[in-house]
C-alpha cells in the first residue's frame, strides 16, 4: 500500500510539473497564411424550355491570418473542369482564361490592417440540356508574394424547381437587425 501511495504521489508531482511548465516553452509568432473564401455549394437552375438559364454569381475572396504588414497583389487560379460538361462560366475582366476550363484572376494587394480582398466574381449558368442532378467541384488556389493558399472548392449542381438561392449581403457595419 505504501508503494502505491509513493507511485501515485510521483505521478501527481510529474503531472503538476508538466502543467506548470506548459506555458514556459518558446513563443512562436503566428505565421501569415492565405485562405480561399467561397461558397461551399451552389445550385444552378436548369435551363428553360427555350434553352435559356438564369445565371448565378460566385463571389470568391482571399483572406489572411495576420493583418500586420502588407501582402502584395496576387493571383487566384480557378479550375472549372469538373463542371464544364453541364455549366458555362462568364469570367470577369480581372480573369484571364488559360484554357477552356481554367483561368487566372489578378487580385489587389492587402495593405496593413486589411485581412481580405475580393479576388473574383464570376457567373455560372447551366447549359441547355444539362441533366438535373449533375454536380462537380470548382477548385481554387491563390498566391501572393511568397504566400500560397490552402486549396478551396465549391460544389456546383443543377436543380429544378423554384429559385431559392440565397446570397450574402455586403456588410455595412450595421447589426443586421431590422429598424
Amino acid at each position: 500500500m505504501r508503494r502505491l501511495h509513493r507511485l501515485l504521489g510521483a505521478a501527481i508531482a510529474c503531472g503538476a510539473l508538466t502543467v506548470a511548465g506548459a506555458g514556459t516553452g518558446p513563443a512562436h509568432a503566428l505565421d501569415d497564411e492565405l485562405w480561399i473564401n467561397a461558397p461551399y455549394e451552389t445550385v444552378l437552375p436548369g435551363a428553360d424550355a427555350d434553352g435559356s438559364a438564369r445565371e448565378r454569381s460566385l463571389d470568391v475572396s482571399v483572406s489572411r491570418d495576420v493583418a500586420d504588414g502588407r501582402v502584395p497583389a496576387g493571383q487566384l487560379t480557378v479550375d472549372v473542369s469538373e463542371i464544364a460538361g453541364f455549366a458555362r462560366v462568364s469570367w470577369p475582366a480581372n480573369c484571364e482564361p488559360a484554357s477552356e476550363t481554367r483561368a487566372v484572376c489578378a487580385f489587389p494587394e492587402m495593405p496593413a490592417g486589411t485581412d481580405s480582398v475580393r479576388a473574383a466574381t464570376f457567373g455560372l449558368r447551366a447549359l441547355p440540356g444539362a441533366d438535373v442532378g449533375s454536380s462537380g467541384q470548382v477548385r481554387y488556389s491563390a498566391t501572393a508574394g511568397d504566400l500560397t493558399s490552402h486549396a478551396g472548392e465549391t460544389r456546383v449542381g443543377v436543380g429544378n424547381g423554384p429559385d431559392l438561392g440565397l446570397s450574402e449581403e455586403p456588410t455595412s457595419g450595421t447589426s443586421g437587425r431590422a429598424p
